[in-house]
């Protein structure tokens, strides 16, 4: 027509373009108020739900399905145990090193820096918690151990990221696979009561069905 329109089956049209993400990684970072530099990350499917993975001010992992849903966040370790990473360990692993050091030995001030207890450790005739999961070693708790019968000791080398994820795991408040498809099912569909069989089929149909989340050859090839 003469605005510029065009008439399909008799009703007046108008052209729009529309602009479609590339599928893939897009990484970003923002400036905060209080001057402290955050970072996220993006990951864009070609057909399904946008997961954004977001740095708070704490150095804690959040992670938002779609924007639309900003508010209905969870941490980022609770969606790794959704997806099945059900353990610290397992979460832990890919990133991590695990190692046991022995308490009778004698250890630099450096080389335990980057140490960090893997579980709780609990003198079994008192019944005191003599270290907290994820708490760094020093030569003065390894004596500790020696002294209470702890022969030997599971620690976390965390010497190169100085321990990031752990900030992440110390807040997560689940535990399970379980708790953890409860959680996000009680955020994504707060209305709904949240049963292990109802969760996962909720995760399935979001990123394991390929009719519905499928990140294409060239979002998986970035």
């Amino acid at each position: 027509t003469e605005d510029g329109s065009f008439v399909v089956n008799g009703a007046e049209r108008v052209i729009v373009s529309q602009l479609h993400r590339s599928p893939g990684v897009c990484t970003e970072s923002a400036l905060h108020a209080n001057g402290q530099t955050l970072y996220s990350v993006r990951l864009i499917p070609d057909r399904g739900s946008w997961i954004e993975i977001q740095f708070d001010t704490s150095d804690v992992m959040w992670v938002y399905m779609d924007r639309r849903r900003r508010r209905r966040k969870f941490h980022a370790t609770t969606f790794l145990r959704a997806l099945g990473f059900g353990t610290d360990e397992a979460i832990l692993k890919p990133f991590y090193t695990f190692k046991t050091l022995d308490t009778g030995a004698s250890y630099r001030a450096e080389e335990l820096e980057w140490y960090r207890f893997k579980d709780d450790v609990i003198d079994v005739d008192s019944q005191a918690v003599l270290a907290r999961r994820y708490e760094p070693l020093s030569e003065a708790l390894l004596k500790q151990m020696a002294q209470a019968g702890f022969p030997r000791i599971d620690v976390v080398d965390v010497a190169w990221d100085e321990g990031l994820l752990l900030k992440t795991l110390l807040v997560d408040p689940t535990r399970t696979e379980e708790e953890a498809l409860n959680d996000i099912y009680h955020r994504l569909r707060p209305g709904d009561p949240a049963t292990p069989s109802n969760a996962k089929q909720l995760i399935k149909r979001l990123f394991f069905d390929p009719r519905r989340y499928d990140l294409g050859r060239v979002g998986r090839h970035k």
